[in-house]
């Protein structure tokens, strides 16, 4: 499936002038100390509704 704001597979509708990918979270373990981190990314503003 293309990503919005894809200019080669996404077709020629732009409501954003990039590609529309967004990680919001992600979780992993530390590999050394195992301990569980977390790192968050509010959306970024030209990709929420308005």
């Amino acid at each position: 499936h293309p990503l919005c704001g894809d200019t080669l597979y996404g077709g020629s509708t732009q409501w954003i002038k990039r590609p529309a990918l967004h990680c919001a979270n992600i979780s992993f373990l530390q590999p050394f100390t195992k301990k569980k981190i977390i790192v968050e990314s509010p959306i970024p503003e030209d990709m929420k509704r308005k």
